[in-house]
C-alpha cells in the first residue's frame, strides 16, 4: 500500500511538472505571434503610405470622373446608364441637374484644396 501512495504523488509532481511545460509553450508562441504581428505592421504601414500620399488626388479623380459622367448624361451622352441617371436626377432634384455636375467638380476641387 506504501508503494501505491508513493505512485499517486509522484503522478500529481508529474502533472505540474507537464503544466508548467505547456504554459512555457504558450509563451513561446505569443512571442513568435508579436514577431510576425509586428512584421505586418510593418508592411501595412507601407501600405498605408501610399493611401496617405494619394488619397486626396484619387479623390479628385473619382470625383472628377463622376461630374463628367453627371454632365453627359444630361445630354443623353452615356447611353441607356445616362438616360437612367438622367431621369433619376430630374426626379431628385429637378431643373438643377444641370447645374449639379459643376456642384460636385468645383466642391470636389475645393475639399481636396482645403486637405
Amino acid at each position: 500500500m506504501a508503494g501505491n501512495n508513493r505512485k499517486k504523488t509522484a503522478n500529481k509532481s508529474n502533472r505540474k511538472s507537464s503544466k508548467s511545460r505547456t504554459s512555457t509553450k504558450k509563451a513561446v508562441v505569443k512571442k513568435t505571434g508579436t514577431r510576425r504581428s509586428s512584421r505586418n505592421k510593418q508592411v501595412e504601414v507601407e501600405r498605408e503610405g501610399f493611401l496617405s500620399e494619394n488619397k486626396y488626388e484619387l479623390l479628385f479623380i473619382f470625383t472628377s470622373v463622376i461630374s463628367i459622367v453627371l454632365l453627359l448624361s444630361n445630354f443623353n451622352l452615356v447611353g441607356p446608364v445616362g438616360r437612367g441617371i438622367n431621369s433619376f436626377l430630374f426626379g431628385c432634384i429637378g431643373v438643377i441637374k444641370w447645374i449639379f455636375p459643376f456642384y460636385v467638380f468645383f466642391a470636389s476641387i475645393f475639399l481636396c484644396w482645403l486637405m
